[in-house]
């Protein structure tokens, strides 16, 4: 298990690697080690913040041409760990009902 987990760490460093020196040679003429960093932090916080649930989207007036190029979130991994249920929230109905009989008990002259 150890091999697999070192094995996709030393993809994925290769996949920011080569996407980083991309966008930075799509982007300016020359290389810097320094930008091409920068470039690799952003695309670790971009992927965290996404896999955290975070969606960009774009302006309602941007063109159709650049709203392609934002990513779809419906194709995106969700996580396979079962989320635990808030029972908390199913009990709330339930309690600002009753709260609201016992209000009207307490205040028998706004019923008239």
């Amino acid at each position: 298990m150890e091999n697999l987990e070192k094995a996709q760490r030393k993809l994925l460093k290769q996949l920011v690697d080569s996407e980083s020196r991309a966008i930075e040679d799509s982007f300016f003429d020359s290389h810097e080690n320094e930008r091409q960093e920068r470039i690799k932090e952003s695309i670790r916080t971009l992927s965290d913040l996404i896999f955290k649930g975070t969606e960009i989207h774009p302006a309602l007036t941007t063109p159709v041409e650049a709203k392609e190029v934002f990513p779809k979130y419906d194709g995106l991994p969700t996580s396979t760990i079962k989320q635990l249920e808030d029972k908390h929230e199913e009990a709330l109905p339930d309690k600002a009902a009753g709260e609201n009989d016992s209000t009207e008990e307490q205040n028998p002259e706004e019923s008239e």
